[in-house]
């Protein structure tokens, strides 16, 4: 069977088609259309040779498409047919010294075909003409040239123009005359397949039992044996660095050998190199007079790649994980490294010890506010808890008692209710306190605390269809709930530690403390305070509870036994004018003037499943916290990843990306000699009033009991 590619081209586009060339029974060939392809011409105008060539390219594409697609590889033989002479010169010839834009695409093409396989035909019995050319549907279905091929392929015997000489014009119109033949030459295999090692030491001590082997076999009579000596170790990496220096500098060494000068396309023409006696390159320099020793005033040069990487991986564990300069500046000693700037980043960026240690961790830019805090609803309609203390009182000395917080989050109004404990049934004495006052929430947000946890099914089996949807935010991630409650904690908190000061109080005195915070807190602005003599010149959250600040006296003095029914319907009527103005002051002067975009929140996140991290832990040095292994990613409604779940060798968790660092290599996470500590990043989020909360499922909160995959720290030899 032969496959049969064809390429064509014209000022409107370019394409080209397969046919597939089975021989029959009565010694006649069965020739059928496998596949086609058409472009349109590139906006840019090209010439038409070179239009020609991306014909050509599509060819081989489309023929090594069709023969891997059909699994034709050992049992096919494929020829590429072009009506293009300069196209085919292109091919046929060593295209290096063109321009950039043919020597690309003639080396792809050389890389899917080999230029034997291609062959000059006439238009006429090109197919893919009809392509470039156009044709209608009605004459392409009856065309035999189209779906069987041209004539010549269904011969037994077409003319081939292997071996013999074509003449060929460039596109200046110079005829030159160019010979296809099919050579086939002896790979140079190397000494060492050097991308199977990761260590230099390894790969030296292979070299040199393979170099005492060769040396055995012709000294039979006098065989080395034992264990390898220093001598026979520098022998090996001279030797490697030979045989690795003929493979990539083979035609500077001829031009050396000859006493020419090295060629301007090489990459050692502005080093000076010289051929010492062992046949080394090396750079000639200028410190020939120096009192240095003779690699230094001539250093080997090493061309880039994978024995560049182990000769810099060495050294830099050999300097005990040293910076990209240091490790630079020992090489420059014996060896000149092409590229080596460049391939020390990349050795360091890849070294799991110093990603461990050095290691950013993970960030993502402040998600969009929730819905439910942006939107006009009545005061705690969507509710977060949380819990502060312990506090002490002088008739329970004993005794621990705790605030659990209760936090507006559209109006930042607050709720305290003093609790005894921190168990089930005193959380939900105070969650009734709360709604028999006020209303029952639609929506409750808080951390993943074991009361919460369990109050959320307690509430459901109280409350029935009535009761508020809970969310819970990422375990081990206060900052979510920065802006909501913790940053009014803290001013729960402050306010009570000036008041008491050192004073020890009872406990119906600490109650009437906290509510009188209560009242102060929601007295508290929230917009801009101007110097204007108006009535209402701010906004608290007390005009949303009581429609006035409960510090001011009522302007209105009713008596009780005159109050009508028509004075009660108007002053409804003026308390829902004056709420329709607080909620626009709140949407015009609150709202917008959020910060849009908070500072030190970055995107430093490329995390996916299966990836390494190193999970942060509190009071825990940075070389004893888990390893673990994202088996799955959770987005935001902005569709960035705000958290995760992994596999540890204690079971699975949930996590905030913010305590993740990343282990894995070849990402773009830049590393740092000082660790920025989630300390910091919380201090900064709960000075935000307003930051972004962020939900997870009930399932990412209970931790699982099936335990993963153990996974080791790296020991001391690692290190």
């Amino acid at each position: 069977m032969e496959l049969h590619g064809f390429g064509d081209a014209s000022e409107k586009g370019y394409g080209a088609c397969v046919d597939l060339r089975v021989p029959s029974e009565n010694g006649s060939y069965k020739v059928s259309l496998v596949s086609s392809k058409l472009r349109v011409a590139p906006i840019k105008t090209l010439t038409l040779p070179r239009l020609e060539l991306m014909g050509c390219l599509l060819c081989s594409r489309l023929v090594n498409f069709v023969k891997n697609t059909l699994n034709l590889d050992n049992c096919v033989r494929v020829r590429c047919w072009t009506d293009s002479t300069i196209a085919l010169s292109w091919i046929q010839r060593d295209a290096s010294k063109k321009d950039l834009f043919v020597a690309i695409r003639v080396k792809e093409i050389r890389e899917l075909t080999p230029p034997s396989c291609w062959q000059h035909c006439v238009s006429k019995d090109n197919p893919a003409d009809l392509i470039t050319r156009g044709l209608l549907a009605d004459k392409l279905v009856d065309s035999n040239m189209w779906l069987y091929g041209p004539s010549m392929l269904k011969e037994s015997q077409y003319q081939e123009r292997e071996g013999n000489p074509v003449k060929y014009k460039d596109e200046m119109g110079i005829e030159s005359t160019a010979v296809c033949l099919n050579v086939q030459g002896v790979p140079n295999n190397p000494l060492i397949d050097l991308d199977r090692y990761s260590k230099l030491s390894k790969v030296l001590r292979v070299t040199a039992y393979v170099l005492r082997f060769i040396i055995n076999c012709r000294n039979s009579n006098n065989k080395v044996a034992g264990p390898l000596i220093t001598e026979e170790i520098d022998f090996a990496k001279l030797k490697l660095i030979y045989c690795i220096q003929r493979e990539v500098f083979s035609a500077e060494i001829k031009v050396l050998l000859g006493k020419k000068a090295i060629p301007q396309w090489s990459k050692l023409r502005n080093l000076d190199p010289f051929l010492d006696d062992k046949g080394l390159i090396r750079i000639r320099g200028r410190l020939e007079f120096s009192n240095l020793n003779y690699d230094t005033k001539h250093p080997v040069i090493i061309p880039k790649g994978q024995f560049a990487t182990l000769l810099i991986r060495f050294q830099h564990r050999f300097l005990k994980h040293a910076g990209v300069d240091t490790v630079i500046s020992s090489l420059r000693n014996n060896f000149l490294i092409i590229g080596i700037r460049r391939l020390a980043k990349t050795v360091i960026k890849e070294c799991l010890s110093c990603r461990w240690h050095n290691s950013k961790p993970c960030s993502q830019p402040v998600a969009p506010l929730p819905k439910e805090g942006v939107r006009t609803s009545p005061p705690f309609d969507v509710t977060g808890l949380d819990y502060a203390g312990p506090l002490f009182c002088a008739d329970c000395p004993s005794k621990k008692f705790y605030v659990l917080l209760f936090t507006c989050g559209v109006v930042r109004a607050v709720h305290i209710e003093l609790t005894e404990s921190l168990s089930l049934p005193d959380c939900l004495l105070a969650i009734r306190r709360f709604v028999a006052r006020g209303s029952l929430p639609s929506v409750i947000y808080s951390d993943n605390a074991k009361t919460f946890v369990a109050a959320r099914y307690e509430v459901q089996r109280l409350y029935g269809h009535l009761a508020p949807k809970w969310n819970f935010i990422a375990p081990h991630a206060p900052w979510w709930g920065g802006g909501w409650w913790e940053r009014l904690i803290r001013s729960v908190k402050l306010a009570l530690r000036k008041t008491l000061n050192l004073n020890y109080v009872s406990k119906s005195e600490l109650e009437t403390i906290l509510v009188e915070i209560e009242s102060c807190i929601n007295s508290r602005p929230l917009t801009y305070v101007s110097d204007e003599l108006d009535s209402i010149h701010y906004l608290t959250p007390s005009h949303f509870i009581l429609g006035r600040t409960p510090h001011c006296k009522s302007l209105i003095n009713v008596e009780p036994c005159k109050v009508t029914s028509r004075d009660l319907n108007e002053r409804e009527v003026l308390r829902n004018k004056n709420l329709e103005h607080f909620w626009k002051i709140w949407s015009n002067n609150y709202i917008t003037n959020l910060p849009q975009v908070v500072k030190g929140f970055n995107k430093k996140c490329d995390l996916s499943k299966g990836d390494l991290v190193l999970i942060k832990e509190d009071n825990l040095l940075r070389l004893k916290w888990p390893l673990g292994v994202i088996v799955d990613v959770f987005k935001g409604r902005d569709g960035l990843v705000r958290s995760v779940r992994l596999k540890t060798k204690k079971g699975e968790m949930t996590r905030p990306i913010q305590r993740l660092y990343n282990l894995e290599v070849g990402r773009s996470e830049d590393l740092i000699t000082t660790d920025a500590s989630c300390e910091d990043f919380d201090r900064d989020v709960c000075d935000n009033p307003q930051m972004p909360i962020h939900t997870v499922s009930d399932e990412d909160v209970l931790p699982k009991s099936k335990s993963g995959r153990v996974i080791k720290p790296p020991t001391k030899l690692d290190l």
